[in-house]
């Protein structure tokens, strides 16, 4: 097995994606990128250079169902007659997603973000820039929806699907023991901490997912895993993630701490701890504030540190468990 990194241009503020080429007696792409005419071309001038093109790919695999990820996986597989894998929970998002994404953007995160107390001019100025995601994707038709535990041919490489729910619902890992290397995605990345984005589970109404909670399980699942090396599809390779992942929990230690003092002795909506936490943010990047305070509210309340009510349709927190 060859391992190939190919790094696309992309209209967010992550940056650049990696894509990984995996060469053996067939060709899999890990990963996409967005539907954009600049990063199509990255990915021929990339493949190219490695003497192929888009027609030699025979499995492209998903890692998660962010448009980063997957925005051109329907033209690839259009050029390629390429398999496409995914986690199934992946599946509602990648095969209709227009639908999907009105469901979870505009309805459900607006309705969440007025439960967190979200003036109104502030929800209506996210959405033209959440509307706008929509033109780095299309939909596609995933081949082979896995679990976790699931393995992946690719000529003799075998991947092993590894479920690490919690930046996104459907997010997987991809192992390869032989050589102790993981492709992360998302869920693990050097330079940054994957935001645990707030989102609808997949059978639930007004439910939400605990993302963050969801995210720190998958995390010391990877902790205990044996790997030389670690390839994520942001920024360079991870070669001690075991140090990394510290971190990233001493981090979350951090944030509680400070989410709790900025609670002070009243009652905070989430909307009103997410400014205080981040005056400096915009608009747009209110919904990934908003989903890291809360985030960290489930985990303060799983911990008896902080209780909710309702009211008027907004939720506010206090310190203290629900009986005090």
């Amino acid at each position: 097995m060859k391992i190939h990194r190919v790094t696309l241009p992309t209209p967010f503020a992550i940056g650049p994606v990696n894509t990984y080429l995996i060469e053996d007696e067939e060709l899999a792409l890990i990963d996409t990128g967005p539907k954009m005419v600049k990063t199509s071309d990255a990915l021929q001038n990339g493949l190219r250079d490695l003497g192929y093109t888009f027609a030699d790919l025979k499995h492209i695999i998903i890692t998660h169902a962010h448009e980063d990820h997957f925005g051109q996986a329907r033209f690839l597989k259009e050029q390629s007659g390429a398999r496409v894998y995914a986690h199934k929970a992946s599946l509602p998002m990648l095969e209709g997603l227009e639908s999907e994404f009105d469901l979870r953007y505009n309805v459900y995160r607006r309705r969440l973000m007025r439960n967190a107390g979200a003036p109104e001019e502030v929800i209506l100025a996210v959405q033209p820039i959440v509307d706008s995601f929509k033109e780095s994707a299309e939909a596609v038709a995933v081949d082979e929806a896995l679990e976790d535990g699931d393995v992946i041919h690719v000529g003799r490489t075998q991947l092993q699907v590894i479920y690490t729910p919690g930046h996104a619902a459907g997010a997987m890992c991809l192992h390869h023991p032989g050589d102790k290397i993981l492709f992360s995605g998302d869920h693990l990345l050097p330079d940054v901490s994957s935001n645990a984005v707030i989102d609808a589970p997949l059978d639930c109404g007004d439910c939400r997912r605990r993302s963050l909670v969801e995210y720190i399980s998958s995390l010391r699942l990877i902790q205990a895993m044996g790997l030389d090396l670690v390839y994520p599809a942001h920024g360079d390779e991870i070669r001690d993630h075991r140090t990394l992942i510290e971190q990233r929990l001493a981090f979350y230690e951090t944030r509680k701490s400070a989410i709790l003092g900025a609670l002070g002795d009243g009652e905070k909506t989430p909307y009103q701890l997410s400014r205080k936490l981040f005056p400096a943010i915009r608009e747009f990047e209110i919904f990934l504030a908003l989903s890291e305070v809360i985030g960290h509210l489930d985990l303060l309340e799983n911990e008896g540190k902080v209780a909710w009510r309702m009211s008027d349709g907004v939720v506010r927190y206090r310190r203290g468990t629900a009986s005090g």
